[in-house]
């Protein structure tokens, strides 16, 4: 958790960075725009533009193209021009730097407080605060299954609309045999997530588990439903060989783990899946009337 408030208060930083930096180069400015008007402003501009006419004049002069009195007559003339137009030159005052500074302390403020109420409201808040919490129970003198089912239940208790917090109770509940439970919080992800094929198979499998290893209706009814969504979900075939398996229809089962096989992304459901399609596939061959199914293969994907 420490790395994301680090990398909040960096962006932050480089935030107030980028507003700031006008303020801080603001004086600079003032004073290079001050010297210029001073030094280069228009009163500049009309000097050079008498000294370019003046020039013209003298030229006409030399060529003769003028007498004295009229040359005399004309350098006047510009001389009362370029008086009246300096005389009429004022700079403009430029606004203090410091003007102005305080709002931009507030609106640093500002941005800040609604980043992280928006990040509270629309982030992902309680998810960092699940994994925390994992982090806090790996780090403890007991890192077990217990310990870890008791910090995510009180984790569920405080984030009760947060599909995640449920979520990582359910393998956790699986694992320890406690398919109640798990079949509980199932039903409360697919409550606030809505019913998927993956929710479904996982729920068919709880139940599946929860009646004895029996295909109940109620198991039965899941399980066409999933089929109807996705004919190839994993975790269904998973559980529907399983269950061929223990009835002894080997072959069945090797048909079911074979399309779980296809779907399924996760090595140690892969490896065992492998396994339990050598081990039917040895039961087929030693005893093709079917049998009795031990030695199972996991149906957890």
């Amino acid at each position: 958790m420490t790395p994301l408030w680090i990398g909040i208060a960096a962006l932050l930083a480089l935030f107030a960075l980028f507003v700031c930096a006008p303020l801080l180069l603001a004086p600079r400015l003032a004073a290079s725009q001050g010297r210029f008007e001073r030094e280069d402003g228009l009163g500049a501009a009309n000097v050079r533009v008498f000294r370019s006419r003046l020039a013209a004049l003298d030229a006409l002069r030399g060529e003769g193209g003028i007498d004295q009195a009229d040359y005399v007559s004309a350098r006047l003339e510009l001389e009362r021009k370029l008086l009246e137009e300096s005389g009429s030159v004022q700079l403009a005052v430029l606004a203090p730097t410091e003007k102005g500074r305080w709002l931009v302390l507030v609106g640093l403020l500002a941005a800040a407080g609604v980043s992280l109420a928006a990040y509270h409201f629309a982030g992902s808040a309680g998810d960092i605060a699940l994994y925390a919490a994992r982090q806090e129970v790996a780090a403890s003198a007991d890192p077990s299954s217990a310990h870890y089912i008791a910090r995510f239940e009180q984790e569920a208790e405080r984030q009760p609309g947060n599909p995640n917090a449920w979520g990582l109770l359910y393998p956790l509940y699986r694992d320890a045999g406690r398919f109640d439970d798990a079949t509980r919080v199932l039903e409360r992800v697919i409550e606030l997530e809505g019913e998927t094929p993956a929710l479904l198979a996982e729920l068919a499998q709880a139940k599946y588990f929860s009646a004895g290893r029996l295909m109940t209706p109620e198991v039965q009814g899941l399980a066409e439903r999933v089929e109807r969504l996705d004919p190839r979900q994993p975790t269904l075939h998973g559980m529907l060989g399983f269950d061929a398996f223990t009835r002894g229809e080997f072959q069945q089962a090797i048909d079911h783990w074979r399309l779980a096989l296809a779907g399924q992304q996760d090595p140690a459901s892969t490896r065992a899946l492998r396994e339990g399609i050598e081990i039917a596939n040895q039961r087929l061959a030693a005893s093709p009337a079917g049998g009795t199914g031990d030695s199972l293969p996991s149906t957890r994907q």
